[in-house]
C-alpha cells in the first residue's frame, strides 16, 4: 500500500466501438506479457483512455505498477470545465416577452 492506497490488482478496458465487451487484466498476479500489454495500452498517446476521476487510478497504477497514463480524456473533469463554460455564457436565447392578446 501507498499512503493507505491499495495496490492496483485489476485494470477494466473495454472498446467504446464494441458495446457490452470489457477486459479485465490482473496486473499483479498475471503474467509479465500481460502486465507488459496493459502498460504499452494504458501508456500509449495514439490511443485515447477515457476515464472518470482518473487521479486515484493514475496515481495507483504508477505506484504500483510503474505504468504512467498518456492521453486521457478525464470525464469528470470534462463535466466540470462544460458546467463553469455554461453558467459563464450568456443565454443566447433569453427570454421573450408574453404576446400581447
Amino acid at each position: 500500500e501507498f499512503g493507505g492506497i491499495p495496490p492496483a490488482r485489476l485494470v477494466s478496458m473495454a472498446a467504446l466501438d464494441v458495446p457490452h465487451l470489457v477486459y479485465h487484466f490482473d496486473v499483479m498476479y498475471g503474467t509479465a506479457r500481460i502486465k507488459s500489454l496493459v502498460k504499452e495500452i494504458l501508456e500509449d498517446p495514439a490511443i485515447v483512455k477515457v476515464m472518470w476521476d482518473c487521479r486515484h487510478d493514475s496515481l495507483v497504477l504508477t505506484q504500483s505498477c510503474d505504468i504512467n497514463l498518456e492521453d486521457v480524456v478525464d470525464l469528470q473533469l470534462a463535466k466540470i470545465l462544460h458546467e463553469r463554460t455554461k453558467r459563464e455564457q450568456p443565454n443566447p436565447c433569453p427570454k421573450r416577452p408574453p404576446l400581447k392578446p
